[in-house]
């Protein structure tokens, strides 16, 4: 291995001839320790480590035990968090149902692409489960990838079928930007299902057409919003302790093809978070990309209302 990988890896605590003499064995324990983002490439039959296995690698011990030192910190101030939520977490691609201690469900998720795009930090209730829903195209996103060029020209006729062409429906063309949806069906973006909870930046939880994507280590490509990888089991699951909607009833509202909005009778606290650092369920601290540099220190939302 190249003197930079051997440093990386006796770094990170891993044995120089297990390396040497069991690679397989300690790639496994190098994809553990290093997160779910890492792996190895093979060059000319030879076991190379590759660019993010190495990058999490160089990270010097002291600086994952002070990020554990502070996460705790933070995490022993932040407001204590229900027993039932949903929880979000940016850093590692994943959400989770916790209930009573016990984690119900985990799943992939696919989220917002750093920049302007990149999903905030916040905490919420999730009131609403739509099933077959439209999508009304927010401002921006009709501005910068559905408006024909020659809008300003076009009659209220023309953008209509321009629009149209494209799958997508004009409903109102008299605002600033036209107020523009998508009906549902197979290339909505939200897929089959969302799940709504009120916040300041428009976010929610959706299901995805897009399904290769969660095949993905590095799921950062949405405009901001959360795509769930499960989202029939998410729904099923949030029916089942809701007790707003039967989960049986769920495959006849999608097979109807209309939009049916589901409220439930009490709102589910749902926390979307940034952190770089997380315990797998052997116990191994995992080192995860700071996705949106915003600092290893774990940043927790504020408690959901009920």
């Amino acid at each position: 291995m190249p003197d930079a990988e051997v440093r990386a890896a006796y770094a990170a605590g891993f044995a120089l001839e297990r390396l040497a003499h069991e690679p397989a064995t300690a790639m496994s324990q190098v994809r553990r320790r290093a997160g779910h983002v890492v792996g190895c490439l093979r060059v000319a039959g030879v076991a190379r480590l590759d660019a993010p296995t190495r990058e999490a690698l160089a990270v010097p011990p002291g600086v994952v035990l002070d990020a554990v030192r502070q996460a705790l910190r933070a995490w022993r101030a932040a407001p204590r968090r229900p027993a039932y939520r949903v929880e979000i977490d940016v850093d590692d691609f994943h959400g989770e149902v916790w209930r009573d201690g016990a984690r119900a469900l985990r799943f992939r998720v696919v989220v917002g692409r750093p920049g302007q795009n990149a999903t905030p930090v916040l905490a919420g209730g999730i009131r609403h489960i739509v099933v077959n829903p439209y999508w009304n195209v927010p401002a921006r996103i009709f501005a910068e990838e559905l408006r024909p060029k020659d809008h300003d020209r076009m009659t209220r006729e023309e953008l209509e079928a321009a629009l149209a062409a494209k799958g997508f429906q004009l409903m109102a063309a008299e605002r600033a930007e036209p107020w523009v949806r998508q009906p549902p069906g197979p290339t909505n973006p939200l897929g089959r299902i969302k799940f709504l909870f009120p916040n300041p930046y428009d976010v929610y939880l959706h299901d995805s057409p897009a399904k290769a994507l969660f095949d993905e280590a590095h799921r950062a490509y949405s405009h901001g919003c959360v795509r769930v990888a499960r989202p029939l089991e998410l729904a099923r699951t949030l029916l089942r302790h809701d007790g707003a909607g039967d989960p049986e009833d769920l495959d006849g509202w999608l097979e109807a093809g209309e939009e049916q909005v589901v409220t439930l009778l009490e709102p589910v606290p749902v926390f979307i978070d940034a952190r770089p650092l997380r315990v797998d369920d052997r116990g191994v601290v995992q080192v995860l990309p700071d996705l949106y540099g915003r600092g290893w220190a774990f940043a927790p939302a504020a408690e959901a209302p009920r």
